[in-house]
C-alpha cells in the first residue's frame, strides 16, 4: 500500500502551508523543485518579499518569472544605465533608494520608470535639488513617502509630485520642511515626524489639523523640562484638533500628567500608545515623567499595546482597571523604592488580563519572575532578563503558565548551565540570548525541555556558536525552524554573519507596517 506524500496535496492545499512560512522557509521550499518554485513566490505572498539585487545582476534575473513588488536598490548611480530593463522586468509598487547621493536626472529617470509606485523611500537627497532643469513627473499612485534626507536646500515639492500621499515620514527642521507638512495636512493618515531644535517650527506644526490622521509619531530633541515638546502639544490644543489617532507615538519628550490627560480627553479609539522619555547617560530618568501621569489611561477604553521606555515607574500609580490592555512592554525603566516587585502588584491589580509582557532590559529579581508565572494566568508571550544568579526558584514558575506558547529569555552575563534549570513547558516559540558561556551539551538538552518548539531562535554574542551544535539540533528538532543571529563558526571553521535580532515580536504590528507591509528584507 502506498502512502500519500505531500506531493500528493493539491496546490491550493500547498499555498495555504506556503502562507505559514517565513521568507528564508519560503525561499528553502522554493528549490525542492519546479512545482514549489511556482507555488512558494506567487501572488500574495510576494508581499511579503523584497529583492535587493547586487550590482551588477546576474542575467537570469531579468528572466525570473517572480513578480517582485518590492525593491531595493543600491549604489544607484553605478547602475542607473541599466535600471531600465529590471523595471521592464518587474512591476514595482515600493522602492527604497539605499546609499549615495542621487542626482536629479536619475532621480527623474526612475520616476519615470515606476508609474504604478505606492510606496518610495529616499536616504539621501543632494543639495540643490530645487534648481532642476525638468521637473519630477507627477506620482498620482504613490501614497507613503520616507525622505530621509536632512538638507534644507534639498527639498522637492513632493506635494505637487505626490498629489495622492497618505503618509508621510520627514524631518520638520528648516522653513520649507514646515511648509511640505502643512500643504500636506488634510489628506494625511500617517505622520511620522522629527524634530531638532527649533522650538517655534514645533509649535507650528502643533498647530495644523490632520483631520485624516490615524497614526502619528512624535520624535523630538526639545527636551527642556517644561519647555518641551508637550507643552507645545498643549499650548496649541494639538489633541482636541487631532481626534481621530488610533496609533500614537511621542519618542524624547517629559510626560506630564496635562498631556496624557490632553490625549486621553480627546483620543477616546486609541488602540496603541509608546512613550519614550529622552535618553540621556547624564539624567536619571527619574527626570523624564511626572508621578502618576498615566492615571488617566483607564478612559482609553480600546487601548491594547502600551509600550514605555526610559521612563520612571512613579508614572504608572493609578488604581483603575485597564481593561482592554493586552499587551505591556517595559525597557530602561527606573524603578522606586518598592521595586519591580511592587510594580508588578500594581499592574496586576489593574490588568490582570495581560497577555503579553515584555520587560526588556530590567534584570528579573527571583520573587519578581514568580510573582509574574503565579498571577499573570492569561499570558500568552513573556519575556524575562535575568543575571548570572539566576537558580531554579527564578524559573520555576514558567511552567505555571498554562496559555504561554512565546517564551524569549535573556541572560547577562551567565557562568552557569542555565538551560538544565528551565522547566519543561509546551512553548512553541523560543528566543535564547547566549551571553558568553554556554555548554553545548546543556544546549542540545533543549529538545527534551521544550518537545513541542515549532520555532527556535539562538542569538548569540561574546561567543561563537559552532555549527555543528546547530546541525545537531537541527537533527533533534527536525520539525522546527531554527533561527541563528550574531556570528556562527563553520564546520570548515570560517566565521559566518547573520543578521542581527531586532527585537521580539511583540512590537505592535503598526510599527513593522509603515516601512512595507509585513516585508522581510
Amino acid at each position: 500500500m502506498e502512502y500519500p506524500t505531500i506531493n500528493d496535496l493539491p496546490n491550493k492545499l500547498l499555498e495555504i502551508i506556503f502562507d505559514h512560512l517565513g521568507v528564508v522557509d519560503l525561499k528553502n521550499a522554493s528549490m525542492v523543485c519546479r512545482r514549489w518554485s511556482d507555488l512558494a513566490f506567487l501572488g500574495r505572498r510576494m508581499d511579503r518579499v523584497m529583492l535587493v539585487p547586487q550590482f551588477p545582476w546576474d542575467k537570469a534575473l531579468l528572466q525570473s518569472n517572480r513578480k517582485y513588488c518590492h525593491l531595493e536598490l543600491r549604489e544607484t548611480e553605478k547602475c542607473s544605465a541599466y535600471l531600465k530593463e529590471l523595471f521592464q522586468t518587474f512591476s514595482v509598487s515600493s522602492l527604497r533608494l539605499k546609499h549615495g547621493n542621487l542626482s536629479h536626472s536619475v532621480l527623474r529617470s526612475i520616476l519615470l520608470d515606476v508609474p504604478n509606485l505606492q510606496h518610495l523611500t529616499i536616504d539621501n537627497i543632494p543639495g540643490q535639488m530645487n534648481k532642476m532643469v525638468e521637473p519630477l513627473p507627477i506620482m498620482r499612485k504613490l501614497e507613503h513617502l520616507e525622505n530621509h534626507s536632512i538638507n534644507s536646500d534639498s527639498a522637492l515639492p513632493w506635494y505637487t509630485i505626490a498629489p495622492s500621499l497618505q503618509g508621510l515620514k520627514m524631518c520638520c527642521d528648516y522653513e520649507d520642511q514646515l511648509e511640505q507638512w502643512r500643504l500636506f495636512s488634510g489628506q494625511l493618515k500617517q505622520v511620522y515626524a522629527s524634530f531638532g531644535f527649533q522650538q517655534n517650527l514645533l509649535d507650528r506644526f502643533c498647530d495644523m489639523t490632520f483631520p485624516l490622521l490615524e497614526e502619528l509619531s512624535i520624535k523630538s530633541a526639545l527636551f527642556e523640562g517644561s519647555f518641551g515638546a508637550e507643552n507645545s502639544f498643549q499650548r496649541h490644543e494639538f489633541f482636541r484638533r487631532n481626534a481621530s489617532l488610533r496609533r500614537l507615538r511621542l519618542d524624547g519628550i517629559y510626560l506630564d500628567k496635562t498631556l496624557v490627560q490632553d490625549i486621553t480627553n480627546y483620543n477616546k479609539k486609541l488602540m496603541t500608545l509608546e512613550i519614550i522619555g529622552e535618553h540621556n547617560l547624564d539624567r536619571e530618568y527619574e527626570d523624564n515623567g511626572e508621578q502618576g501621569s498615566l492615571d488617566s489611561l483607564a478612559q482609553l477604553t480600546e487601548l491594547k499595546h502600551l509600550r514605555l521606555q526610559n521612563l520612571p515607574t512613579c508614572i504608572f500609580r493609578e488604581r483603575e482597571a485597564l481593561t482592554s490592555l493586552q499587551s505591556l512592554y517595559m525597557n530602561e525603566i527606573t524603578f522606586g523604592y518598592d521595586g519591580l516587585l511592587g510594580f508588578l502588584r500594581d499592574l496586576f491589580e489593574i490588568a490582570p488580563q495581560l497577555k503579553c509582557l515584555e520587560v526588556g532590559s530590567v534584570v528579573m529579581a527571583e520573587n519578581a519572575a514568580q510573582y509574574i508565572c503565579n498571577n499573570f494566568k492569561k499570558l500568552t508571550r513573556l519575556h524575562l532578563t535575568y543575571s548570572e544568579k539566576v537558580t531554579r526558584d527564578g524559573l520555576s514558575g514558567i511552567d505555571r503558565l498554562p496559555f504561554l506558547w512565546y517564551l524569549e529569555l535573556r541572560f547577562f552575563a551567565v557562568h552557569t548551565l542555565f538551560i538544565s534549570i528551565i522547566p519543561l513547558k509546551k512553548v512553541r516559540y523560543l528566543t535564547l540570548h547566549l551571553k558568553y558561556l554556554y555548554n553545548e551539551d546543556e544546549l542540545l538538552r533543549l529538545p527534551e525541555i521544550f518537545p513541542q518548539l515549532d520555532r527556535l531562535n539562538l542569538i548569540n554574542s561574546g561567543k561563537f556558536l559552532h555549527e555543528s551544535t546547530v546541525d545537531k539540533l537541527r537533527q533533534l528538532l527536525p520539525t522546527c525552524a531554527i533561527k541563528i543571529y550574531g556570528q556562527l563558526i563553520t564546520n570548515a571553521g570560517v566565521q559566518k554573519c547573520f543578521p542581527k535580532w531586532t527585537g521580539s515580536e511583540m512590537m505592535p504590528v503598526w510599527e513593522k507596517e509603515w516601512v512595507f507591509k509585513n516585508r522581510i528584507d
